[in-house]
């Protein structure tokens, strides 16, 4: 099972990482640790980092893109896939600091419908993996 938690990465951020996201990995998993009496810091950091979801619209863009998907389901911001044709079996929780996409496969397909939000970076922390989505353009290069 993976667990991917996606943000949206601010512009400047974004020229400065593009091509090295290491060191953003590594911001942003300190950031994700940090104990609970830091979150003030952590906030801050976060808010300099990252840009907030519309969750409203997000919303609305994936149920629209799945109104005649027998294999999904949706209740308040939670979307779910049940697919037992291709063995996917993923949910999206949408939530104004990131998206969080926990699922049976590598590359589930709620990650092709949010393609066209912009600059999204996403983060495996237990399996300390990370990638930009621009940067996969297929179902083969997350495999490889």
């Amino acid at each position: 099972m993976r667990l991917y938690y996606i943000f949206s990465i601010k512009d400047g951020i974004y020229k400065i990482t593009k091509n090295n996201p290491d060191k953003l990995y590594e911001v942003i998993k300190n950031i994700y640790l940090l104990d609970k009496k830091d979150k003030k810091i952590g906030y801050k950091v976060f808010e300099r980092t990252c840009n907030f979801f519309d969750k409203k619209n997000i919303n609305l863009h994936i149920k629209n893109l799945n109104m005649d998907n027998y294999s999904y389901t949706c209740f308040r911001n939670n979307h779910v896939i049940n697919d037992f044709y291709n063995n996917e079996t993923t949910r999206l929780t949408i939530n104004y600091s990131h998206l969080l996409l926990k699922t049976n496969i590598l590359y589930p397909k709620f990650l092709s419908e949010i393609r066209n939000l912009k600059n999204l970076f996403i983060c495996d922390f237990q399996n300390e993996d990370y990638f930009y989505l621009k940067d996969i353009t297929s179902k083969k290069e997350i495999y490889s």
